[in-house]
């Protein structure tokens, strides 16, 4: 019902009481978020609760190679591993973006299912649940390149600061 992730706040609103209703996919192209590699962001999902006993697992995946899949090491990146509790039906934690990710607009997928077993990021045989994707943009790797130019002539000290490799 709720995603909130690096600028991301997106309640969408997707829940419906039974019988379950379409949409069970979304996927959100203005909602973006914004993160840099080496750094750990904190991400938080919610989902009402159903007051009949169920609970929804989720899954969180970012496809950090670019390469259309969820299903490489590593792009799991948040789980609850025996679904959360029916009291709060919610996921919290932090993500790490790795060193390694690709640099660029990639995508993100969250889903949810009344599952008590982890499911993968394509299919499962839940009844009800959510798949959502929205974009994260990993920031390029910045190395700028600082010069100091001191010049001296008749008694003033001129100098420059040139930084370059910023663009």
């Amino acid at each position: 019902n709720n995603v909130t992730f690096a600028g991301i706040n997106n309640t969408s609103g997707c829940f419906s009481p039974i019988p379950y209703t379409t949409p069970y996919y979304s996927f959100f192209p203005d909602q973006m978020a914004y993160v840099q590699k080496g750094l750990s962001y904190p991400f938080n999902v919610t989902s009402p609760s159903t007051g009949d006993g169920y609970y929804q697992w989720f899954g969180v995946w970012i496809d950090y190679n670019d390469n259309g899949s969820f299903e490489d090491a590593g792009e799991l990146v948040l789980s609850s591993v025996a679904g959360a509790t029916v009291q709060t039906n919610s996921l919290s934690g932090n993500i790490l973006i790795p060193s390694t990710a690709n640099s660029g607009k990639l995508l993100m997928r969250v889903r949810s299912g009344n599952m008590s077993t982890a499911f993968n990021s394509c299919t499962d045989n839940s009844s009800s649940g959510e798949t959502e994707d929205y974009w994260v943009s990993i920031c390029q790797d910045v190395i700028p390149t600082v010069s100091i130019t001191n010049v001296s002539s008749c008694g003033y000290t001129d100098g420059a600061i040139t930084l370059s490799g910023l663009d």
